[in-house]
């Protein structure tokens, strides 16, 4: 049996690659039995970006989390609550409070994170100051918002609290009904909590999916010597958030540190900006 891949077919091969739209090119030459011949497809990836100078490439996930301490709105759909008093998850607030069982199964969207400060006045939120951590937004400084110094900070309790309370916001579905949620907390056990669950889901091999957790609750004993409950998110499973492999996030281009810091690059402090009105706050503070 001959070779139907001679060297006329190849030679027809090379004219029509050359002719281009040329109605005088020879006709495409065929395989076996009247089959079209083709090239394999190029598979050159694209080029991986490149920092500018004096800048490094980085992760967004690994940007949150360099950066995370200690550990308008961007969401549609109910926020949900972890008390640490009692280590009870719930969904929606006061009367209208749903319990979230431990077997209840949540996907969290890591891609749709987002970071930064609420500002809480009189039991409401006033102002917010939060980015997505897929965009490269780093939560500010202290200094870098209003009523930085302590005498503008209204009082709660008899004494004076900051207005601005970091937070993160986790975006979540439940599986079982799909119903879209939104976890941001203020405490500093409930952000290391979830920094911790970040740096789990960074380490895995995710294959384009969000991970499927299981909600509950650890002990720790508090400063005063007395029993809290910190949030725990276990990993479950592994779904696609939109039905499909999510595209990896890009890396970011973020200044290189130098490695002593010189009197040049140490910026003086900026100068606090007038208060801007003061009042109670109440302990619980509504979304």
């Amino acid at each position: 049996m001959s070779n139907a891949f001679d060297d006329d077919a190849i030679a027809a091969i090379d004219n029509e690659s050359n002719a281009g739209t040329d109605k005088g090119a020879n006709p495409p030459a065929t395989i076996g039995h009247g089959s079209r011949a083709t090239l394999p497809a190029s598979t050159a990836q694209p080029a991986a970006p490149v920092a500018p100078p004096g800048y490094r490439q980085v992760h967004p996930l690994d940007l949150y989390l360099e950066n995370e301490p200690g550990g308008g709105t961007f969401f549609t759909g109910e926020f949900m609550s972890f008390n640490g008093q009692t280590s009870q998850w719930s969904l929606g607030r006061d009367r209208n409070k749903r319990a979230i069982g431990s077997t209840t199964p949540f996907l969290v969207n890591t891609a749709g994170m987002a970071i930064g400060h609420v500002k809480c006045v009189d039991g409401k939120i006033v102002d917010r100051e939060i980015g997505l951590v897929a965009d490269g937004y780093q939560r500010k400084a202290r200094d870098q918002l209003d009523d930085y110094p302590e005498r503008c900070w209204p009082y709660v309790n008899g004494e004076r609290r900051d207005p601005w309370r970091p937070t993160t916001y986790l975006p979540m579905r439940n599986t079982e009904t799909d119903e879209l949620l939104v976890y941001a907390p203020f405490s500093p056990s409930a952000l290391k909590a979830i920094k911790h669950f970040v740096a789990v889901v960074r380490r895995s091999d995710r294959g384009g999916m969000d991970p499927v957790v299981l909600l509950g609750g650890r002990q720790f004993t508090n400063q005063h010597g007395g029993i809290n409950y910190a949030p725990t998110f276990t990993i479950a499973g592994w779904e696609y958030w939109h039905g499909q492999p999510a595209p990896e996030l890009p890396p970011i281009a973020v200044p290189i540190a130098p490695s002593t810091p010189t009197l040049a690059a140490t910026k003086p402090k900026p100068i606090a900006a007038p208060c801007k009105g003061v009042g109670d706050m109440d302990d619980e503070i509504p979304f």
